[in-house]
């Protein structure tokens, strides 16, 4: 199946009623259809330094594919063609545990102080960041319950992601 017929079938499952909560083997399936999508192309939008938005048009899938299968096949001694054979037709099997991976990744790339920042699209600019929350009581009780019969809840210290995402630049219009 193509990639692009596994994300419709995920969200006409979705559309027709299914749940939209985070599911690792459907994140792992849709992945796993995106990397064997060898010429796979994403659209993306950078503003230039005299602020014209400018769209590109990049190949995630095949420079994967590429510095990933390519870099072990070459460093296992295989040669160049079978290589470029192995770039262009290995298939990633749908259970492949991309998700681990991914979710590692972003928490050690924001425990480490940076944000991440999305690919930025012709409708769409996010970026994510890790904040640490001190602990904090709080009362809690039904909504509009009175003060007295609130009972005080402690919050440890934690850490919690915040997502910044607002209308890009080149789509707002002044009045």
């Amino acid at each position: 199946m193509s990639f692009s017929e596994v994300k419709d079938e995920i969200f006409k499952q979705t559309q027709a009623g299914g749940k939209k909560t985070f599911s690792e083997s459907t994140f792992n399936k849709l992945t796993s259809a995106m990397l064997n999508e060898v010429g796979y192309e994403a659209k993306t939008v950078k503003r230039t330094k005299d602020g014209e938005v400018k769209e590109e048009i990049i190949k995630p899938v095949d420079e994967f594919r590429s510095k990933v299968i390519g870099t072990i096949a070459k460093q296992a001694g295989v040669d160049k063609d079978e290589t470029e054979k192995l770039i262009k037709e290995y298939k990633f099997p749908a259970d492949t545990p991309w998700y681990p991976i991914v979710s590692e990744s972003l928490t050690n790339s924001m425990e480490a102080g940076k944000s991440f920042v999305t690919l930025s699209k012709d409708d769409m600019v996010a970026s994510l960041s890790m904040e640490t929350i001190p602990e904090q009581v709080k009362m809690n009780g039904a909504p509009g319950a009175p003060e007295a019969e609130k009972k005080p809840v402690v919050y440890g210290e934690h850490r919690r992601i915040k997502c910044s995402s607002g209308c890009p630049k080149w789509l707002r219009k002044g009045q």
